[in-house]
């Protein structure tokens, strides 16, 4: 008998994230898809049957309670951190240094909370 594995894919609901989910769900892996927008996540989840958990990334308390929700379906075998994106692009000597702390939240820190989340429970 085949065991399905199972992996966690933020950033799901477009682009890269959308791609990687449905590629995964169609060699057999179980997908959790992760991402803001939970009406993009519900097709997905018509489109390829899978789990899907709508959450800020950016927020560490959002990801410890999806990340809890997703562990009570099981171990997660895989991580793919794909959240992420650019907020608009300023010269370093013009930019708004919120506008770059912003970005820098969303493509770091949510890789570290889920990484945080998720990577004890993989190395076991």
């Amino acid at each position: 008998m085949s065991v399905s594995r199972r992996v966690v894919v933020t950033g799901a609901s477009t682009g890269i994230g959308w791609a990687t989910a449905r590629l995964l769900a169609q060699r057999g892996w179980s997908v959790v898809a992760v991402a803001r927008r939970r009406e993009r996540l519900e097709a997905l989840a018509a489109e390829i049957g899978c789990e899907y958990w709508a959450a800020d990334l950016t927020d560490e308390a959002q990801v410890e309670v999806m990340a809890a929700h997703v562990l009570e379906g099981g171990p997660v075998d895989a991580l793919v951190n794909n959240a992420g994106g650019a907020i608009g692009v300023d010269r370093v000597a013009e930019g708004d240094p919120a506008r770059w702390s912003a970005m820098f939240e969303r493509n770091v820190m949510t890789a570290l909370h889920c990484t945080r989340a998720f990577l004890p429970g993989m190395r076991e």
